[in-house]
């Protein structure tokens, strides 16, 4: 019903009758939102970092949307601002949840595993980071594309030194699908 008020509002303009718009104006001013810009710049907001540190991303590919929180290990957050470690460090461990599952559970094809993890392989920062992601909607590869692609996200906020890296990296996966696809075409 409001949609139809809103082309008659239309006509009505294009037709030169501005009293009859100002009423259909008034009429629909009390469904329109009071602060329409606010709520256009709150859904761009896709990814930020809180006042304990962790990051939160958002990621969405296919069918699929994921939600992410990347924190330092506790481990590894000397070792991420240092440029080098002298003498045998430990490395330190991290976790990555999917649902509240261990990666390996929640995907049990490799591919997809490589998929989530890709981002912090060719930054180097494998074991640097807790992840924690909710993810819903479509299959296993799309789920993990949305993934990897929130934790990329993340990461890029959390170290503004690896956004070059991120973003090559992708487009060498890029090409690299791309060529894979042309060497399997009959």
């Amino acid at each position: 019903m409001l949609n139809e008020i809103n082309a008659l509002r239309h006509v009505a303009n294009v037709s030169g009758r501005f009293e009859l718009v100002g009423r259909l104006d008034d009429a629909l001013g009390m469904y329109e939102r009071e602060e329409r810009d606010e709520g256009v710049e709150a859904k761009e907001v896709k990814s930020k970092i809180d006042e304990y540190g962790r990051a939160y991303a958002t990621g969405r590919r296919k069918e699929s949307s994921a939600r992410v929180w990347m924190i330092p290990t506790k481990e590894a957050s000397g070792l991420l601002d240092q440029a080098k470690v002298e003498g045998e460090a430990a490395i330190p461990t991290s976790q990555v949840l999917i649902n509240h599952l261990p990666l390996a559970t929640h995907f049990e094809k490799t591919s997809d595993r490589d998929t989530v993890l890709r981002s912090l392989r060719i930054t180097g920062l494998l074991s640097g980071y807790n992840v924690f992601a909710l993810v819903r909607g479509g299959g296993t590869s799309g789920q993990a594309g949305a993934v990897g692609l929130a934790m990329a996200r993340a990461l890029a906020i959390l170290r503004e030194d690896v956004k070059e890296v991120l973003t090559a990296g992708m487009f060498i996966n890029l090409l690299y699908q791309g060529m894979t696809d042309i060497q399997t075409a009959p």
